[in-house]
């Protein structure tokens, strides 16, 4: 059966069957996707901690179950050991999530409308939870260039600092290298590795924090980890130039046309063409710390994002796609908890002006957007201190390095994106929390605006 006509077949079946949501999370620079998911599961699962997700602000979630696993051929998103890690006798933070997984939650409601309430009790709706790394979305540019092409453009970015610091052993393996030797497992791999340890220190270096890092699938290869498919890295080649056959070039060139069509094809095929709703958080704060560039390439990363999402300008996309579209997409600025809730608006203000400038480089038009600030897992509280004999707004919380509550002054995000692009690295910092000890099993986890987070991307389908 064809892609079409199985997607016809599902299409005809559904006004027959209970009706599934797939809702796609996924989050771009350390934006903490594993604890948001973990939260909001916990949260549906023992209820009165979303009181802005109107159906359950209004009492009309009647039950909610974990379901069975819609998809067998994907791993679950493993949420009883992220919950434990949270609820342990010394709470740490799950570990990040490396590659796609799933889960169903099942609701029971009331509907809101009395003639459908009066004809059929309860309602059912399935939310099939997709959970995916955001750098897997960074790579549908790759679609549309050849290996000659992207090469340069990771060569000349490598030229600008910070990134030219931090490219010195692969660049220096690079220049070792003679590129029309005959092809050689051992010299891909080298090559490949010091690439990835480049692309990798520009993610996590202190006061760096890049965003806009390819292949994706080099910092999050999932089940692929050390396959030929992702054994390659770009190359000093000159536009247009010939590679001799069977060098060491030339394979390179071939891995890369094999990682678009073997790898990035089927992901956006298999699993991306089937989501519905989407929320995608950003690590804004992270980017601020990381000075100008990473706010630079945290926006480069969106205008990705974006275009993943318009699916007409990719002339491989659309049809791809059958005309399916996500619906609404979500953009949420993560670890609002680390700011005074005076600053979380200005944290919104300052993610809805990058994301305009996004989409107007896009092109982008089509799905609802909407932004917001948000906590997965609120790990501080609000708290005050004295600063230069004035009393200032602060947060409270573990520091991740310290075993005493802290209150901590995070100075004041800037004004506008003329501010927030003329930071240095450094001159703005926040500082990282443990998650807080008091969580329970039984009970709803703390977060910020995760209910209203729900209600925008779903709420209609709760009405």
């Amino acid at each position: 059966m064809s892609d079409r006509t199985a997607d016809l077949v599902e299409g005809l079946a559904a006004p027959f069957s209970e009706p599934v949501v797939r809702l796609g999370v996924t989050g771009l620079a350390r934006a903490g996707k594993t604890v948001a998911i973990t939260s909001l599961i916990q949260n549906l699962l023992h209820q009165g901690g979303m009181p802005l997700l109107s159906a359950m602000g209004g009492g009309r979630i009647t039950g909610v179950h974990l379901g069975e696993q819609p998809d067998l051929t994907l791993p679950r998103f493993a949420f009883e050991d992220h919950r434990d890690a949270l609820l342990g006798q010394s709470p740490s933070w799950p570990e990040s999530t490396a590659s796609i997984s799933q889960l169903r939650l099942s609701l029971r409601y009331r509907s809101g409308a009395w003639l459908k309430r009066a004809m059929s009790g309860d309602s059912l709706l399935h939310i099939d939870i997709v959970d995916y790394p955001g750098e897997w979305l960074l790579d549908l540019p790759l679609m549309d260039m050849d290996f000659h092409s992207w090469s340069a453009q990771m060569f000349a970015a490598a030229e600008q600092e910070p990134r030219q610091s931090l490219a010195k052993d692969w660049l220096e393996t690079t220049r070792r290298t003679d590129l029309n030797a005959h092809w050689d497992e051992r010299d891909a791999k080298r090559l490949h590795q010091d690439y990835t340890d480049y692309l990798i220190a520009c993610r996590h270096a202190p006061r760096v924090k890049l965003s806009l890092l390819q292949p994706g699938r080099f910092l999050m290869p999932g089940d692929l980890a050390g396959s030929p498919a992702l054994t390659f890295a770009p190359l000093p080649l000159n536009p247009g130039q010939a590679l001799k056959h069977g060098s060491l070039a030339a394979g390179m060139a071939k891995r890369f046309e094999d990682y678009k069509h073997l790898i990035v094809w089927r992901f956006f095929k298999e699993h991306f063409a089937r989501i519905d709703r989407q929320l995608v958080l950003v690590d804004l704060l992270g980017a601020a710390e990381g000075g100008h560039v990473a706010v630079s390439e945290l926006q480069d990363a969106m205008v990705s994002v974006l275009k993943a999402f318009k699916p007409g300008q990719n002339a491989w996309l659309g049809p791809l796609l059958h005309g399916r579209r996500v619906e609404r997409i979500l953009f949420a600025a993560t670890k609002a908890d680390h700011l005074p809730a005076a600053q979380h608006d200005a944290l919104r203000r300052l993610l809805t002006s990058l994301l305009n400038q996004a989409q107007s480089r896009a092109a982008f038009a089509g799905a609802k957007t909407s932004v917001m600030a948000l906590a997965g897992l609120r790990a501080t509280l609000p708290a005050t201190a004295t600063i230069d004999g004035k009393t200032v707004d602060c947060v409270s919380g573990i520091p991740l390095d310290s075993d005493k509550v802290e209150a901590v002054y995070p100075g004041h995000l800037p004004r506008d994106l003329v501010d927030l692009r003329a930071l240095s690295p450094g001159a703005f910092e926040i500082l990282a929390f443990k998650p807080p000890s008091s969580l329970e099993e039984i009970r709803p986890f703390p977060h910020i605006n995760l209910d209203r987070a729900l209600n925008e991307l779903l709420g209609d389908l709760l009405q």
